[in-house]
C-alpha cells in the first residue's frame, strides 16, 4: 500500500480539506489520488508521538491514523511551524519514509535567504550582500555605503516571499526612509539584505524536481518595480537558454523540489538570486502548460516503487 502526507504550515486550524488550501498544495493532493492508495493533508501540529522502550519505531498518530508507514512526505511551507515540521520529517525518516526534500532542511530553523548569500560568495554566483540584524547597524551600512559611492543597493527582507518589501534604494535618503519603516513594519524581527544592485538583462525563474529542470520562464517586468515576482505584476514567458539552465544547475542544490531566481546582467554575467524549498508555481504553469504537481507525484511515487 502505496500512502503520501502533504504537510504545510498552512494545513492548520482543522483546514485539512483541500478546497481550503492554497493552489499548490491543493493540486498536489488531487494529482496523488490518482496513484497513491491514500492520501493524507497533516496538520504538524496535531500529530503524536509516542516512543515506547519496546516498540522498535516511534508511534506516530494523527487524526487516529498511524502514519509509521507512510511512503512519502511532501513538505510545502514551514513559516512558524518549522519545529512540529522538523519532528514529523525527522522521525518518519528514521521510519523509512520518503523525503522528498533532503532531510538537513527540516532543522526545526524558520526558512529564510540568510545562507544564499554564503553559498553564493564561495562560488562568486550571487550579487555582493550584506546583511544586518537591527536599525542601528542598517544606518552604519548606509552611512559607509554612502562615502564609498555603493548606491543604488536593492533591500529585502530574509524571511519575504512574493517580491514583498523588496526595493531599489536610488540614495541615502531613499535608504533612511526605507530603513524606518522596515524596522516598524511586521518585518521588524527579520534580518535585513542589502545587494548590490545588478543591471539585468533578463531574469528568469526555473523549476526543479529531483535535479531535473523541467520549467524555465523568463520574468517580464512591466509594472516598474524592481522585483518581477508575479505577485507583484511580473509577467513569465516559456524560455530556453541552455547558459541559464546549466549555470543553475550546476551551482543550486537540486534534490527534490526548488525554485530559482537567476539573471543575467547586461555584460552577460549570470547570478542566483535565490533558490526556494517552498516554490509556488501556478504563474510558471500558465507559461509552459506544464502540470507541475502531476511531475511532483510522478517524481514521488517512482522513488517509492524503484525502493528495493
Amino acid at each position: 500500500m502505496k500512502t503520501l502526507g502533504i504537510c504545510s504550515s498552512s494545513i492548520i486550524e482543522g483546514k485539512t480539506i483541500p478546497e481550503n488550501l492554497g493552489y499548490e498544495s491543493r493540486s498536489l493532493f488531487y494529482e496523488a489520488e490518482k496513484i497513491y492508495d491514500r492520501v493524507y493533508l497533516i496538520d504538524p501540529v496535531n500529530v503524536c508521538y509516542d516512543y515506547s522502550k519496546e516498540a522498535k519505531l516511534p508511534d506516530i498518530t494523527y487524526n487516529n491514523n498511524q502514519l509509521n508507514n507512510l511512503s512519502t512526505l511532501i513538505v510545502r511551507s514551514t513559516s512558524g511551524c518549522e519545529k512540529p515540521i522538523s519532528l514529523l520529517a525527522r522521525t518518519l525518516y528514521y521510519c523509512g519514509c520518503d523525503l522528498i526534500d533532503p532531510i538537513k532542511r527540516f532543522n526545526g530553523m524558520r526558512a529564510g535567504k540568510l545562507f544564499d548569500p554564503l553559498k553564493g560568495f564561495t562560488k562568486s554566483t550571487m550579487p555582493e550582500t550584506s546583511i544586518v540584524f537591527n536599525e542601528k547597524t542598517a544606518l552604519q551600512f548606509i552611512q559607509k555605503t554612502d562615502r564609498h559611492k555603493g548606491f543604488p543597493v536593492v533591500a529585502k527582507p530574509e524571511k519575504g516571499s512574493k517580491g514583498e518589501k523588496v526595493c531599489l534604494l536610488k540614495n541615502k535618503n531613499d535608504a533612511y526612509k526605507y530603513i524606518k519603516d522596515y524596522f516598524t513594519s511586521k518585518f521588524s524581527d527579520s534580518a535585513l539584505l542589502f545587494q548590490k544592485y545588478i543591471p539585468v538583462k533578463d531574469e528568469f525563474r526555473a523549476f526543479i524536481i529531483g535535479g531535473k529542470l523541467i520549467g524555465l520562464v523568463r520574468k517580464l517586468d512591466i509594472s516598474g518595480k524592481i522585483s518581477r515576482n508575479a505577485a507583484q505584476g511580473g509577467v513569465f514567458i516559456k524560455a530556453k537558454d541552455d547558459e541559464m539552465a546549466g549555470f543553475i544547475l550546476k551551482n543550486v542544490n537540486t534534490k527534490g523540489i526548488v525554485g530559482v531566481d537567476a539573471v543575467r546582467d547586461k555584460q552577460g554575467k549570470l547570478f542566483i538570486l535565490e533558490s526556494n524549498r517552498s516554490p509556488q508555481w501556478r504563474s510558471l504553469e500558465k507559461a509552459t502548460n506544464i502540470n507541475v504537481a502531476a511531475k511532483i507525484i510522478e517524481f514521488a511515487y517512482s522513488r517509492v516503487t524503484s525502493r528495493k
